[in-house]
């Protein structure tokens, strides 16, 4: 809060959002961490974790959030 200025309704529904999706984030890495990348599908194939679709979406929005507050993107990543 110190290095940027976010003080209008729109900006602080952007951090918000943006923190939601960070810890999203987080909450869907740890189980993908726990599961492993693959998992077993309903007739025990091996498929991709269905959760790494959220991972994605998340990071999407986070940067997104990013973006739309002019945040040092690089810095994130």
């Amino acid at each position: 809060m110190r290095e940027y200025e976010i003080r209008d309704a729109a900006s602080v529904l952007l951090l918000t959002q943006l923190c939601e999706a960070h810890d999203g984030l987080h909450a869907v890495r740890a189980q993908i961490k726990r599961d492993g990348l693959m998992v077993k599908g309903s007739k025990g194939q091996m498929r991709p974790h269905p959760l790494i679709a959220s991972e994605t979406q998340y990071r999407a929005a986070l940067l997104a959030c990013m973006r739309a507050l002019r945040l040092d993107v690089m810095e994130a990543l």
